[in-house]
């Protein structure tokens, strides 16, 4: 009886919650992928039967086993039949498992030729592994016997659904390039040069640089390499059509393009996001460029980063997982322990949270047709940090939308108004959250809204790291509907609005002097009670924003303005005359002019739509800004007294993070208007809008260098994100600073340009503590604030020796030791509660001299933001 309750339970939890069983999908369009990749030998030295490791696999959701047990011999290289037949009783594909590390020097025994580097010498790997020779990459009948052969064996048994490819080098990775003699002489031989050329190994590089082939070079040894996985792929699919191939450290393009085919499409298991940093939306980071080249991309993560291992992930493995699925295709973990307790509790719950999500709008995340640029977001305060942790996609079916929010600030909630702006202005709409069935209402009770109405925007609420969904459906006609259960989504009238504008604008005054600093400050507008000792204190208060100005020592500090209301990015003109900045009010940024003494006050935007982020033109006379106006986030232009206002960027998309060349002749910004966030240049009127860097996952926040020659910005690379600098007439990118670094920000260029200064954070390697800090460095990488690097130290990292201030991370209850990996804490059960204490900094700006930075930050025992200097 126990057996077959089991067995039921298997059956209800394996089908798919979304789909009617006449559906034809393929497997992995049904319902999320929840892929178990690791150690499965930790099981058996702990006795655990392997019916019953199954059965909790098919309880928490299991849709793929992947093989990786190194100590069982399979039935075939790399694939346990027994094992497969298991997860196939139960509802689970069976994936086995090849490692490619090795692979290249298995060819002694069949006289395969040596791969060549571009020096000459014979490939070997990584120096631990120096005693081994690699064979050439393209020897096909290598990967025939090795690679081919037993894929074949083990599609032909009907038990096996895919392969998954272990690309991590572990000291011995395939060479990425080959100058062989096989290699050299079938590329002269496609070029229609001699055959008989006799140029020595030690010379083809230099043969093909003195030509101008090298480029040439690698792109034929690449297609070569592409053809030859794509008969590999070929020869697998006629005996299994839908074989799949997935691909964990596959950084290589030629063979997750050679194994792909569009019916069984390359699973790409992405293992970048091992050290996350937290704060960031990381699984928009690759998830869209993945899915145009036509990938299935799950995203995962090592199990000691979820049970105990370290800091960055701010939230614990449930929300983690779930983010993960819901967000991607699917969620992937690596291990190497036997699962705990607290494990497959985990697993059971982020896969109960999957499912519900699944059961209501499974549909759409699953076959909906994904849009980025449908609704347009601003967050009500304005607050930039916030605006950035924002994150909406729409999913189409049919004549309905699915508009998916995610807050992922771990630490604050957010109001936020979408503005749905592609709908046609007299279409009619029924707007519902489908995981609670409520209807949003206008006036509390009208249910229906029009395309104007909904262009408006809808009001919505986040708490901290949440989501929320939107379901769209046409109103057909007929009576109108009057729902019990509602929620109101009109904005708020009560609010103030911004307040009458001063004229005339002010053009003229006394500057405000050498190195003053302008930024914003939060103050409490509360009112004042008599207390017992006869002084007043407060009692019953509001937050206000005030924008202040200071000298750089320090002193004389002075408000200049404060309101019930949210004043953001102050901004001095060239000439310390006036200041621009925004004013958010009723969800709604005006950007305002005003006097250095704050005497006038000019509201020079002066629209009904969100205006933010003014930045003064070099020579002071024009502000370029951020618009909501047109539908999308676009740049515009205005004169400094709000006239001749145009738009300068028109497409589909979020323009944003303008800044001015030095001579005021271009605009550099970010785009998501291809794919994911890239940097654009273009003249100061508009014209010849290119791309400047574009790379996969997003590069953000350009700076100009003082010369104009050369963008400094942040840019992402695999599992961690980094200073780059691109040359603005070459394109060519090179990396400054990076490796382990969780997040990079407010870069700032010294006046003389020999300088880059930015805040950091380290992510916890388990090696040495995570800090953030402030560092700077020199544009070539080499030399940081003054010393040059030692002799051996790794560029990219963020040594404390080498910053300007550091803050270690605090651990909440601290055992004395410098390494807390693997201390069995609470962070043990999967939570991430409570929370490590990171210092933050932001807001870095130079004094004129290059010789002092002043900054924001939360150092003092209070915990409150403060300017320092």
């Amino acid at each position: 009886m126990k057996k077959l309750l089991i067995s039921i339970v298997i059956v209800m939890l394996s089908a798919g919650p979304v789909l009617c069983a006449e559906d034809e999908r393929p497997w992995w369009k049904q319902e999320k992928i929840r892929f178990f990749w690791g150690q499965w030998s930790r099981f058996r030295i702990a006795g655990v039967p392997m019916e019953g490791m199954f059965d909790n696999l098919a309880r928490v959701g299991a849709t793929v086993f992947v093989e990786d047990d190194a100590r069982v011999k399979g039935d075939h290289p790399g694939f346990v039949m027994a094992r497969a037949r298991l997860a196939r009783e139960r509802g689970i594909r069976y994936f086995g498992a090849i490692y490619s590390a090795g692979l290249a020097h298995r060819g002694d025994k069949m006289n395969a030729p040596r791969a060549v580097t571009a020096a000459g010498d014979h490939y070997r790997g990584y120096a631990n592994y120096s005693h081994s020779l690699m064979s050439c990459p393209l020897y096909e009948p290598l990967y025939r016997e090795h690679f081919l052969e037993p894929l074949l064996e083990a599609a032909a048994t009907g038990l096996v659904d895919g392969v998954q490819l272990d690309w991590e080098p572990y000291g011995r990775p395939e060479p990425r390039m080959c100058y062989c003699h096989e290699c050299f002489s079938a590329f002269l031989g496609s070029r229609g040069l001699a055959s008989n050329e006799d140029v020595d190994a030690a010379s083809r590089h230099p043969w093909l640089q003195q030509r101008r082939l090298s480029r040439a070079y690698e792109e034929h040894h690449q297609q070569r390499r592409l053809e030859m996985f794509s008969r590999i792929r070929d020869r697998v699919h006629e005996v299994k059509a839908d074989f799949i191939f997935s691909g964990y450290h596959v950084n290589d393009w030629t063979t997750r393009a050679g194994l792909h085919a569009s019916q069984a499409p390359f699973f790409v298991v992405d293992q970048r996001h091992y050290w996350e940093d937290g704060t960031r939306p990381w699984w928009q980071s690759y998830f869209d460029h993945e899915h145009e080249l036509g990938y299935v991309h799950i995203a995962g993560s090592y199990h000691i980063t979820f049970f105990g291992f370290q800091p960055e992930t701010q939230v614990g493995a449930v929300q983690w997982m779930y983010d993960a699925a819901v967000n991607t295709d699917g969620v992937w973990l690596w291990f190497e322990d036997e699962f705990a307790p607290q494990m497959w509790r985990s697993f059971w719950s982020a896969d109960r949270r999957i499912r519900a999500t699944e059961q209501h709008v499974g549909k759409f995340l699953l076959h909906g047709l994904q849009d980025r640029h449908f609704v347009v977001p601003i967050v009500w305060s304005g607050d930039p940090q916030l605006e950035r942790k924002i994150i909406q996609r729409t999913y189409h079916l049919g004549q309905e939308h699915l508009v998916h929010v995610n807050n992922v600030d771990t630490d604050r909630p957010v109001q936020v108004r979408l503005r749905f702006v592609r709908l046609a202005a007299d279409s009619r709409w029924i707007v519902r959250d489908p995981m609670s069935g409520l209807t949003y209402t206008r006036d509390d009770n009208e249910a229906l809204w029009d395309g104007r109405q909904l262009d408006a925007g809808i009001l919505v609420s986040l708490e901290q790291r949440s989501e929320l969904f939107l379901r769209l459906s046409p109103w057909s006609g007929g009576e109108t509907p009057r729902p019990h259960a509602t929620l109101c989504g009109q904005l708020a009238p009560q609010m103030p609005d911004h307040p009458e504008s001063q004229t005339p604008v002010p053009f003229a005054g006394t500057p405000a002097g050498h190195g003053r600093l302008v930024y914003t400050r939060t103050e409490d507008m509360g009112y004042q009670r008599p207390a017992l000792s006869g002084r007043p204190t407060p009692s019953g208060w509001s937050v206000a924003n005030a924008i202040w100005s200071a000298q750089s020592d320090g002193a004389e500090n002075q408000r200049l303005r404060q309101i019930k209301g949210y004043l953001w990015a102050p901004v001095w003109s060239p000439d310390g005359t006036r200041i621009a900045f925004c004013h958010y009010a009723r969800g709604r940024g005006q950007i305002y002019v005003m006097s250095a003494d704050a005497s006038r006050a000019v509201n020079v935007s002066n629209n009904a739509y969100c205006d933010r982020s003014p930045v003064w033109s070099p020579d002071g006379k024009k502000l370029a800004f951020v618009s909501d106006r047109a539908g999308n986030w676009d740049i515009h232009v205005m004169n400094g007294d709000g006239s001749a206002q145009e738009a300068l960027t028109a497409d589909a998309g979020r323009n944003q993070a303008p800044v001015w060349s030095p001579d005021g002749s271009a605009i550099a910004f970010e785009s998501d208007r291809a794919t994911d966030v890239d940097i654009f240049v273009m003249d100061a009127d508009g014209r010849n809008q290119r791309p400047l860097v574009q790379l996969p996952g997003d590069q953000k926040e350009p700076t100009w260098s003082p010369g104009g020659s050369e963008i400094a910005f942040v840019g992402l690379e695999w599992t961690h994100v980094n200073l780059s600098i691109v040359n603005v007439g070459t394109g060519k990118v090179r990396k400054v600073l990076g490796d382990f670094l969780g997040y990079v920000g407010s870069l700032t260029w010294s006046p003389d340009g020999s300088r880059i200064a930015g805040v950091a954070r380290r992510t916890y390697y388990g090696v040495s503590p995570p800090i953030s800090g402030i560092f700077a460095i020199s544009p070539d990488g080499r030399t940081r604030l003054g010393r040059k690097l030692k002799d051996g130290a790794e560029r990219g990292h963020l040594p404390d020796e080498h910053t300007l201030v550091m803050a270690r991370v605090i651990r909440p209850h601290h055992e004395g030791r410098r390494d807390p990996s693997y201390i069995p804490t609470w962070y043990s059960y999967g939570t991430a509660s409570p929370r490590w204490v990171v210092g933050t900094f932001s807001g870095l700006s130079w004094s004129p001299d290059g010789q002092t930075l002043a900054f924001s930050a939360n150092l003092t025992k209070m915990g409150i933001f403060t300017c320092i200097r």
